[in-house]
């Protein structure tokens, strides 16, 4: 009798364990997602009407796209004296500084996708609730998904076609004005609107999901 109640005292503390090791697993399925505070991000939070979220970030999207067709189909970055610019300089110095430019308009294009990559894992894990509010949030998406992709295009065109090292570090900085025009904006309009609710709980992609976007499962129905 004894020892059939020191084994249920064994049974016991090993179950105790191992669903107090199985507590922090659940736990860590979850973690807090915090959207960047950009005029495209503003769709989702509650505390911005619809009709300021789409006109936001329809607003900011015309300016950025109308500033990237300036520099893009402007002569004096396409031809000078006559001829094509060419993407290689003679200088090595310039070429230099092109890979640098190249590398630093990469990066701030990198970000900008990453702010929409979370926008749209938003979406694809329905942590927005409302129908209007999730055709808000898609309408904004597209337009910072097209923008980011008109900015790497628009952007490598200008620095390849710098002909001297101060050229290519102004174009870059202008590209970097481009892109950061969304953000200034938010900043603005949250000195009016409330912005304090863009954290969500969401779970993380799992490492070996087959699936474009994953599927996250939890214990429970994996235990089952």
């Amino acid at each position: 009798v004894a020892g059939a109640g020191h084994d249920r005292d064994h049974e016991f503390a090993g179950s105790h364990d191992s669903s107090h090791d199985a507590l922090p697993k659940m736990t860590m399925r979850y973690q807090r997602s915090m959207l960047e505070k950009d005029c495209y991000s503003l769709a989702a939070s509650e505390g911005i009407p619809l009709w300021m979220a789409i006109s936001l970030s329809a607003f900011t999207a015309a300016m950025q796209f109308s500033v990237l067709f300036f520099l893009a189909f402007d002569n004096s970055n396409v031809f000078a004296n006559g001829r094509w610019l060419g993407p290689i300089s003679e200088h090595g110095s310039v070429n230099t500084t092109k890979c640098l430019a190249a590398a630093i308009a990469l990066f701030k294009v990198s970000t900008e996708f990453r702010h929409a990559e979370k926008l749209c894992l938003l979406l694809v894990r329905h942590q927005v609730r409302a129908r209007s509010r999730q055709l808000c949030c898609w309408w904004s998406f597209t337009l910072q998904y097209s923008m980011a992709m008109t900015v790497l295009f628009v952007s490598l065109s200008l620095i390849l076609s710098g002909q001297n090292c101060v050229q290519c570090l102004l174009k870059t900085l202008s590209v970097w004005l481009v892109i950061d025009v969304d953000n200034l904006a938010a900043a603005f309009v949250g000195m009016w609107c409330r912005l304090d609710d863009l954290s969500y709980a969401m779970p993380p992609l799992p490492a070996d999901s087959s699936e474009p976007w994953g599927r996250a499962v939890s214990s429970g129905n994996a235990a089952a």
